[in-house]
């Protein structure tokens, strides 16, 4: 009786210990929340807005002994830092929720000891206006100069975790926008010795990378392997062993980045990114803007070999130094249009910011450029400069079929179905904005000088409706004036050889330049005036006239007259400029025929002018000249001839 009193009364003892215990830990847990809250409201507040002039809004702390016990949650949410520098209020962070699993000992000894960080959907913002004005996590914070300050905690972190984190900054200054996405992060890391260290995979996408000459890249998946360390007293952070997957390829960074201590702003970098990307896309970033549109709808299953370098002080209105080198192997390349094509292709080049970091220091320069074909290949050696106003000079030597030519050429202005085509050619001077007059402006404003010789060639130019084939010619180029040496081949279904000088030839031919100058000799089987006609974009009204049948020979003097009007109103375009030697097989003007013609022909731009006419026509020998003015406005030009013509006797 007495043993079960004692045990009776010791229960109830221990469970009034046990009642007092959870009330005082109770009471302290109550108490020590309400101090916990307001001390990570007070710290998180002080170092976010410390010494600037970012408002930090308000935010709750909510903590729970149980999600990660025996630790302690500390779940922040709604965070929203505010820049309002520059009489200017800009929104640079937003998070969602942050969760830190704390350690209790450390409330006491008045320290918040964080050893796993989450943190959920969050935006941080930079922005740099047009004056040069920027807004960010520093918020006008003094930079204090001179070396910076080892951190007083000391901590691990074996987690931190983060989802759907936005990164954008936008600089109107430097026309240039960089936004990201990290969609997940799994990282550890802490501070030892000084030092941040983070080692992890982090997962997302590059939304857009902008310049003032254009977007970039834009929605790229990007996954990154991560290895970072700060050095707090040095103010220096660097990466080593760090790899990122960009366009389905993996690139390599390594490289420092340092505070720029003695300036207001800025940072000094000296960050290197190597290993292979698509070929379109490093042409694309390494070309001047004016050549990028050369690029349009090219695909390409080749990769090139990069190496990118960043270096020198960057900041809100200052670029840093950027050397991109480029060399690929065997690469090939195509266009929408089947026939523009480069088959295997060796380039090597490097693309270089210059010392002024802007378009007009800019300069790409190919050290070596080799497009193979079964024939030979074709080797270049180019330099452009200034990128705001494109100047090349170069030289591009060797043998290669006229398909690939074409491509390379004033793509489009042309189509080559075949021949061979040897080529060495100097250039220099401004490169014309690529486009539809682009010929006709290479030729005032870059000078094009040497020689090339074609064989075998058959080609296609749009803008006439025209085709050559078989053509086989050596050129002799100084700029717009060409040298034609036994030329032959067919021109628009007629047979024809010519040894001549002409100016502007291609460019009128390819309907960028609005005339043609032509000197020399031609030889032709059968010239059909009506398709010669067609090159000045139409055919004028053929005269006839209707009269009663007259007598065999004033039939035939009759037919004279109306081939005389024939041919002031049908024989040349008006924009072609001549001074020819002309002899034909058979001259077909509509309904009339000369045979075994030999003229000299003189077309300048006012008067067209045939001497030493010699043809056999309407069975007899024609023999004189004629004269006519260039007048597009009446149907029959008013002729000025004087023609004979013999007829032998039975």
């Amino acid at each position: 009786m007495k043993s079960f009193s004692l045990r009776r009364g010791l229960a109830v003892g221990f469970l009034l210990l046990l009642t007092l215990l959870l009330g005082l830990g109770m009471a302290v847990w109550l108490l020590g929340r309400d101090y916990a809250v307001r001390y990570l409201q007070r710290t998180v507040r002080e170092q976010l807005t410390k010494n600037s002039e970012l408002v930090l809004a308000p935010f709750t702390v909510e903590l729970s002994p149980w999600r990660d016990f025996p630790h302690v949650t500390a779940s922040l949410r709604h965070l929203a830092l505010t820049d309002t520098t520059h009489h200017r209020t800009v929104p640079v962070l937003r998070v969602g929720r942050a969760d830190l699993r704390l350690e209790l000992v450390s409330f006491w000894q008045r320290q918040v000891r964080v050893t796993r960080f989450e943190i959920h959907d969050a935006d941080f913002q930079q922005l740099v206006d047009s004056t040069g004005h920027s807004w960010g996590m520093r918020g006008k914070k003094a930079r204090r100069r001179g070396e910076g300050k080892d951190p007083l905690l000391t901590f691990s972190l074996d987690s931190i975790v983060v989802y759907n984190f936005r990164i954008g900054t936008r600089n109107e200054y430097t026309h240039s926008t960089l936004t990201g996405r990290v969609q997940r992060a799994r990282l550890t890391g802490g501070i030892r010795q000084g030092a941040l260290r983070l080692t992890g995979v982090l997962d997302g996408y590059l939304e857009q990378l902008a310049n003032r000459t254009g977007t970039l890249l834009a929605h790229e998946p990007v996954r990154v392997w991560l290895n970072y360390r700060y050095a707090f007293k040095a103010r220096r952070g660097e990466f080593w062993r760090t790899r990122a997957t960009l366009n389905g390829d993996t690139i390599n960074v390594a490289g420092t980045h340092t505070v720029a201590a003695d300036q207001a702003t800025g940072t000094y970098l000296n960050l290197q990114f190597s290993g292979n990307q698509p070929l379109v896309d490093v042409l694309h970033a390494a070309l001047p803007p004016r050549l990028r549109p050369y690029l349009t709808g090219a695909k390409s299953p080749s990769h090139a070999q990069i190496v990118y370098t960043i270096s020198g002080l960057s900041g809100p209105t200052v670029r840093p130094h950027v050397v991109l080198t480029f060399g690929l192997r065997n690469a090939s390349i195509a266009w929408p249009d089947s026939a523009r094509r480069i088959n295997r292709w060796d380039l090597q080049g490097t693309y270089d910011n210059g010392p002024g970091h802007n378009l007009r220091t800019a300069s790409v320069k190919l050290d070596q450029c080799r497009i193979y074909s079964p024939v030979g290949q074709l080797n270049a050696e180019m330099l452009l400069r200034d990128f705001a106003r494109p100047y090349v000079q170069g030289r591009i030597r060797g043998r290669t079929e006229l398909p690939e030519l074409a491509t390379v050429i004033s793509p489009g202005l042309w189509r080559a179905q075949r021949g061979l085509a040897d080529l060495d050619i100097w250039m220099r001077g401004f490169l014309p904005t690529q486009g539809v007059k682009m010929l006709a402006r290479s030729q005032k404003s870059l000078s094009v000088r040497g020689t090339i010789d074609l064989r075998g060639a058959a080609f296609r130019l749009p803008a006439r409706r025209v085709a050559v084939s078989d053509f086989n010619v050596h050129i002799g180029l100084r700029d717009s004036l060409w040298r034609l040496t036994n030329a032959s081949g067919v021109f628009a279904g007629m047979k024809f050889q010519a040894s001549a000088t002409s100016t502007y030839l291609l460019t009128y031919l390819t309907g960028q330049h609005p005339s043609t100058e032509i000197t020399g000799q031609f030889a032709v089987d059968e010239l059909h005036v009506d398709r010669l006609r067609a090159l000045g974009g139409g055919l004028a009204p053929h005269a006839r006239t209707t009269a009663s049948r007259p007598r065999p020979r004033s039939r035939q003097r009759r037919n004279a007259r109306q081939l005389t009007m024939t041919l002031g109103n049908h024989l040349l375009p008006d924009e072609v400029r001549l001074n020819v030697g002309l002899h034909c097989g058979r001259l077909v003007l509509g309904p009339d025929t000369l045979r075994d013609l030999a003229v000299n022909v003189r077309h300048d731009n006012q008067e067209v002018h045939l001497t030493n006419i010699k043809a056999q026509a309407f069975g007899g020998q024609l023999t004189g000249r004629a004269s006519w003015p260039t007048d597009t406005a009446n149907d029959v030009a008013p002729i000025d001839f004087q023609l004979k013509m013999h007829f032998g006797t039975q």
